[in-house]
């Protein structure tokens, strides 16, 4: 006899099947999940998390975390978070884990308390996650936006950043160091404010004309001066617009080059000039006239004083018949065939701007001189006379010395300047730009190709392949025209290819035998205009881009156009600093040249020559026979002294009221004045006094001539006629 019983099983069942779907979905799920009891002891693991780890299951369940991951791993990372876990607290944290099989991984962990029925903890539940791609895809993102702030920071450039509204107003975003140190504005400062509230009215108004300038525009150079606190400074600045993805320009960048020392410069020349343009009229160079049988007809003082001779060694005299002793600018002599008056005469042509080392006899010493011989003709063309004028050059050609000592540094300076400049280099930035990209999306190849409008046609430029055995595609032009993924590139839009089996334009179909899989295209835009692509390839590509990654490309893409920009900038200002360096060294040349003329006059005088200030007569200036004569240690005992306080007797009202006559009504005054010396000697001088503006500014020119021999000789026959008498 047989007893049954039937039960009702079928909860049970769906249960088991309920349990059953739950482990398939545990198992299937790319997060790595396991459950560890309060003893640190694994009870379950799914199927990703055995895969992880490396070992078989039954390694795993059963054993201990420290088995899995080691003692110093587990006691230092893992135990503290799980016993936080295994009181109550979800815990939530990011580690590098070393696994047998596999590279150092980065994996995001969470911790959950595991609960029985009752509400008491019985172990924890572990999710773990493999973030090592996005963590090594932020570490070279962090990379290269250190390397760009290091260049932000680093730079001797000003750089400004100007954010543009919607309504069409213009606020500072930030500076670089740089900026802040030249005009004293800090970050803090200037962001978030407009251009009135930090520059005054005059100049704010300007800059925000010419931010609008650029926004209509387009990128733009030009020269500019702005008052930051109490300086006023020049900058060449560059506005370079940035666009965001609707194509409104949002932001501008500024680049700023100070020129404020060129332009003082340029300044100080110009006032030098007008300063010595009036005073060399009151002075004159060496001049001296010949026949046409080289007979000396006329000397002036000033050349008496260059050629170190007297008027009566010269007058009448061949030129040809003296030794000069000269020589050219080797070194070598000057024979009597090559002085620049003979030439003249042979010639019948003008002689300019000769240097002869020229002997001076009276003095023994030899100065540089630069000579001019113009030869002056009859109606028949015949030689009458030659007039040639030198001044004394010898402190210019000490400065060029100097100045060729310089240029030699300068080319060692510049050669560094060099290297480190490399980086502004387009075909640097282009290999750079492929190479990197193409490594950071893992692409096959990537390309960067510039539009030529005027052709229309897109040249590829630079080319990376990923596999150095595989030569670069046969498509180095793509037409333009019939091609509706360059329209689409013109428009800013970035296109995405996922298979070009899919492409139905011929142009397209032509390029895609050759460069087979997904395509992810950038255009590239500089100064607001498409300038060209840079394109990439994936063979295999198993799923489509994410918006993440078309995103990061576009952002790449600005970079590579912000790189294009500062190389062209780069370009530009070094023109711009080569044209204002060659207008300073022509006007240095000219000042120089002007400078020389006039020190060798004011210098080498004979008599004491002072300028002073017209209101307190005080002294600005004087010369070194003023020295001498005054008996002072050198020219800054001289400089400031009242000038009236060096005579014997004051200056008597009236005759300062004549003096003032004198020179309002003649132009000029002059007296016999007794003074003393700083010695405390005292000696008699001619004084002659006379008006003269400097750079806008009244002036006095003042001569004093020792007469004291005179004087003493004069008083000497006077005490001979009484005794006479």
């Amino acid at each position: 006899r047989m007893v049954g019983t039937v039960a009702d099983i079928e909860a049970r069942k769906q249960i088991e099947a309920a349990l059953c779907q739950y482990e398939r979905v545990v198992s299937s799920t790319s997060d790595g999940i396991a459950l560890v009891d309060r003893h640190y002891t694994y009870q379950m693991v799914n199927q990703t998390y055995v895969e992880r780890a490396g070992k078989p299951h039954k390694a795993i369940v059963g054993h201990t975390i420290a088995d899995l991951h080691g003692e110093e791993v587990f006691s230092t990372i893992i135990k503290p978070r799980l016993d936080r876990c295994l009181a109550g607290e979800i815990i939530r944290y990011e580690e590098w884990f070393s696994y047998p099989h596999l590279e150092l991984q980065f994996i995001g962990v969470t911790y959950s308390p595991y609960l029985e029925r009752d509400g008491s903890i019985a172990g924890v539940v572990v999710n773990t996650r493999n973030l090592t791609e996005l963590k090594q895809v932020e570490l070279i993102l962090q990379e290269k936006e250190a390397f760009l702030r290091s260049i932000y920071e680093g730079t001797e450039e000003s750089i400004f950043v100007v954010d543009v509204l919607k309504n069409g107003d213009f606020r500072f975003a930030g500076l670089n160091p740089t900026h802040a140190r030249l005009t004293g504005i800090t970050n803090e400062a200037l962001q978030g404010k407009t251009p009135e509230e930090v520059l005054p009215p005059e100049d704010a108004a300007q800059v925000r004309q010419n931010y609008q300038h650029c926004v209509e525009t387009g990128s733009m150079t030009y020269i500019e001066k702005i008052r930051f606190g109490a300086q006023d400074l020049w900058w060449i600045t560059n506005l370079q617009p940035l666009r965001d993805e609707y194509d409104r320009i949002y932001r501008l960048i500024g680049t700023s080059t100070n020129i404020t020392e060129l332009k003082q410069t340029e300044t100080a020349l110009r006032d030098s000039e007008e300063r010595l343009r009036s005073l060399v009229q009151d002075v004159a160079v060496g001049i001296i006239i010949v026949s046409s049988d080289t007979e000396i007809l006329m000397v002036n003082q000033m050349a008496e004083e260059l050629l170190g001779r007297s008027c009566h060694e010269l007058l009448g005299k061949k030129s040809t018949a003296l030794d000069w002793d000269d020589i050219h600018e080797d070194g070598s002599p000057l024979s009597n065939e090559q002085c620049p008056i003979n030439q003249a005469i042979v010639t019948r042509q003008p002689i300019r701007n000769q240097v002869i080392g020229m002997y001076r006899p009276a003095y023994t010493d030899r100065i540089w001189a630069l000579i001019n011989a113009v030869p002056q003709l009859d109606a028949e063309g015949n030689v009458r006379s030659v007039i040639s004028s030198f001044s004394d050059i010898t402190a210019l050609k000490a400065a060029e010395s100097a100045l060729h000592q310089q240029a030699i540094q300068a080319q060692a300076f510049n050669r560094v300047v060099q290297t480190i400049r490399n980086s502004l280099d387009l075909s640097t930035i282009f290999s750079t730009a492929t190479r990197e990209f193409a490594q950071l999306f893992e692409f096959d190849s990537t390309t960067i190709s510039q539009y030529q409008p005027e052709r229309q046609v897109w040249i590829r430029i630079q080319d990376y392949i990923a596999d150095s055995t595989t030569a670069s595609p046969p498509v180095p032009e793509i037409p333009d025209q019939d091609n509706p993924i360059a329209q689409r590139l013109k428009q800013g839009e970035i296109v995405v290819i996922d298979d070009v089996q899919t492409l139905d334009d011929p142009i397209n179909q032509s390029v895609a035998q050759h460069i087979p899989g997904a395509w992810l295209i950038v255009p590239v835009e500089v100064d607001g205009k498409i300038w060209g692509c840079l394109g990439s390839q994936k063979i295999c590509q198993t799923q489509p881009f994410t918006h993440d990654e078309i995103q990061l490309a576009r952002r790449f893409t600005d970079q590579l156009a912000i790189a294009i920009q500062q190389a062209n900038l780069y370009h530009q200002v070094h023109q711009l600093n080569q044209q204002l360096e060659q207008r300073v060294l022509e006007r240095t040349a000219a000042f120089r040249q002007s400078r020389d003329l006039f020190e060798a006059v004011f210098q080498e005088s004979a008599d004491a020559i002072f300028l002073v200030e017209t209101i307190s007569s005080r002294i600005l200036d004087c010369n070194q026979r003023a020295v001498e004569l005054f008996e002072a240690d050198d020219k800054e005992e001289l400089i400031g002294v009242v000038g009236y306080m060096l005579r014997n007797e004051p200056f008597a009202a009236e005759a300062g009221a004549e003096a003032q006559n004198s020179i309002q009504t003649q132009g000029s005054w002059s007296q016999e004045i007794e003074y003393t010396t700083f010695g405390g000697q005292s000696f008699w001088g001619n004084l002659a006094s006379k008006r003269i503006q400097v750079a806008e500014q009244q002036m006095a020119l003042v001569r004093i001539t020792d007469i004291s021999h005179r004087k003493q000789t004069e008083l000497y026959l006077q005490r001979q006629a009484e005794a006479d008498h």
